[in-house]
């Protein structure tokens, strides 16, 4: 069987996350995220495995580069970085972000090689805006209080600090599984050499980031949480169902035939 093209991966995460927002729930939204980022994960690791079982270079790998998404206000809010920090991560690639001074002010780097940074930038902008979507729905059952700025930050957070952390959990119970497989079928040690390939490229990312931006510590700013809101926000990010039935489900309905 054929492997798919990186063209045609980002064509099934884009069906998968129209998807999502054509229905308008989150519970299909968070199932279409997390099933985009396994199909990442897959091709990532299939194309290490072949580039480690033949010794050829990934063709479609392509440079270290830089992508850049534009914060409002000049301020990379903390929901943000978290996000964009458990995206990057898990797409072997760096995460960088500069609020308030210079030419790089209200901006998130995203450091990697070309495919790398690609996948986890159309990740990370749609999770941005699908965090908003949910804000929205909250508002309207969330009180008076639903319409203060501290109480949206206070759910954005929430949201994002579960999103994040299941979407970390849920990658390495993944690769867990890619290397049980490879284990009963033979090809550990071909897989083996191919996550401590995309371990590496991770490493590579950092180094790269350190070399070109040298970036300094950023002193902290005390945030203002709402605790209704913050759990709030996390009761709406815990509909990431990322280990449900729903998850293939949902792929092999949008399987190609």
């Amino acid at each position: 069987m054929t492997s798919p093209s990186l063209e045609q991966v980002m064509q099934r995460i884009a069906k998968l996350l129209a998807l999502a927002e054509d229905k308008s729930n989150p519970h299909e939204s968070a199932t279409a995220a997390a099933l985009a980022q396994q199909l990442m994960t897959r091709y990532s690791v299939d194309a290490a495995t072949v580039a480690a079982a033949t010794g050829e270079a990934e063709a479609d790998l392509g440079e270290m580069t830089t992508e850049e998404i534009l914060s409002r206000g000049g301020i990379v809010p903390l929901w943000q970085r978290l996000i964009a920090g458990a995206v990057t991560r898990v797409n072997g690639c760096k995460m960088l972000f500069r609020s308030s001074h210079g030419h790089l002010a209200g901006l998130l780097l995203i450091i990697g090689r070309e495919r790398d940074a690609r996948m986890a930038r159309y990740l990370t902008t749609w999770l941005f805006a699908e965090i908003e979507r949910l804000l929205v729905r909250a508002k309207d059952t969330g009180g008076p209080r639903a319409s203060g700025r501290a109480w949206c930050n206070s759910f954005r957070m929430g949201a994002a600090d579960i999103i994040a952390q299941r979407l970390l959990d849920a990658h390495q119970a993944q690769r867990a599984r890619i290397a049980a497989s490879a284990r009963a079928t033979g090809e550990l040690a071909v897989v083996s050499t191919a996550l401590a390939t995309l371990d590496r490229r991770y490493d590579e990312a950092e180094r790269h980031a350190r070399d070109k931006f040298q970036p300094k510590d950023t002193r902290s700013r005390t945030v203002e949480v709402d605790a209704q809101a913050y759990h709030a926000g996390r009761r709406a990010g815990a509909r990431v169902q990322l280990e449900s039935q729903a998850v293939a489900d949902l792929g092999h309905a949008t399987a190609p035939a």
